[in-house]
């Protein structure tokens, strides 16, 4: 129906909501509904469009046919990797997490694994501190960690004599009723070497007939977590030990 044929009749005065539709053939279309109930399309001039155009009997928008707007999907950020953790193991009144055999060289690879004889010297070095230096960590106290590297030679490795950083890290990672870990007053070296050594001898328990095969892992009882492992420094990002 022609735009002349609606104009004449009060009843058509009213503002009214309008929709837009497409023809594929003659181009983009905007329909108006008036008071009468009926329904009335009107081409869009094929020029840059008008916002609105204004008739007695009908409001309506005229888009420009030129351009027509496609509604672009959201711009979504790429998912972030997650670390799987692998189970635990009721140890020694806590829960240890080993890690999982690394790809990047597998088992006898220097860069990740070492004997039990260099495991245990990286071990008794680090503990020898807990004699003398005073570090309390945990609840209400200025520390929540306390780190180590220490670079062991490791005999067993197939180039002869394998220099390797060995980190070992013990956190308070918070909970109810949680101790102070009095590092050098009431916890001394026994303590230190009893958690690193259930770590170490609870993971990696078959040799396969490698020279190095052990890696360290994770054990966590009352409030803190202890980490040992080679290559990657535990005290500064805890979860590589999980990577590749």
């Amino acid at each position: 129906m022609p735009l002349s044929s609606v104009s004449s009749s009060p009843n058509h005065r009213n503002r009214l909501t309008f929709t837009s539709l497409s023809n594929p053939s003659d181009g983009q279309y905007t329909m108006c509904t008036c008071n009468d109930g009926n329904k009335y399309q009107y081409i869009t001039p094929k020029i840059d469009a008008v916002e609105t155009i204004t008739e007695e009997g009908c409001d309506y928008h005229v888009r420009n046919a030129k351009t027509p707007t496609t509604r672009q999907p959201p711009q979504t950020a790429p998912p972030t990797p997650t670390i799987s953790h692998p189970s635990p193991t009721s140890v020694n009144l806590g829960m240890a997490t080993c890690i999982p055999d690394h790809n990047k060289g597998g088992i006898g690879s220097a860069t990740w694994y070492m004997s039990l004889d260099t495991a245990n010297k990286a071990i008794e070095e680090h503990c020898k501190e807990w004699n003398y230096i005073k570090w309390p960590v945990g609840p209400n106290q200025e520390k929540d960690s306390f780190s180590k590297k220490v670079e062991i030679k490791d005999w067993a490795s197939p180039v002869g004599s394998e220099t390797g950083s060995m980190y070992l890290n013990v956190k308070f990672i918070g909970g109810e009723n949680c101790p102070v870990l009095d590092i050098g007053a009431k916890d001394k070296y026994s303590l230190c070497e009893d958690v690193y050594s259930t770590i170490v001898n609870t993971c990696d328990p078959d040799k396969d007939g490698q020279k190095l095969w052990k890696q360290g892992g994770r054990f966590e009882r009352d409030c803190f977590q202890w980490s040992i492992a080679k290559h990657c420094d535990v005290g500064k990002e805890p979860d590589c030990i999980f990577g590749e």
